[in-house]
């Protein structure tokens, strides 16, 4: 990625690196963010990771269970969605495999719009003013 002059927001890397013990401590828990944040609370304090990079790794980290079982659109137009998708391809070459081609040059909103229900009109009871 550095060869093909591609830059990476350091949240991205440290989102990397940390991805896979990350997702070891989340696995099966309750509640996924306490398990977050019990694994991060001594990294944390050690490496004096900013609360903003922190919130904004968790939030990649956990996008990934979605983005791994396709529900893709479901997070396309959140800010968050093209970090999300570098950091997916990034494990995805990682682990041998090919990346979808919606993960190698994500852009907010590269998706098709999601297609919309239509909802069927509701009858009315009754008759109106009745007097």
């Amino acid at each position: 990625r550095i060869k093909a002059d591609e830059s990476l927001d350091d949240t991205v890397l440290f989102a990397a690196l940390l991805l896979g013990p990350l997702e070891e401590a989340i696995e099966g828990a309750k509640d996924m963010s306490d398990a977050f944040e019990g694994f991060f609370e001594g990294l944390a304090f050690r490496l004096a990771i900013p609360r903003r990079i922190k919130d904004r790794i968790r939030m990649l980290v956990l996008a990934q269970r979605r983005l791994r079982t396709g529900k893709v659109a479901s997070i396309a137009r959140r800010e968050f969605f093209v970090d999300a998708a570098t950091l997916f391809a990034m494990d995805e070459e990682a682990a041998g495999r090919t990346p979808p081609e919606w993960s190698l040059s994500p852009k907010a909103g590269d998706l098709p719009p999601k297609k919309r229900r239509r909802r069927r009109r509701r009858r009315r009871r009754g008759g109106g003013s009745e007097g």
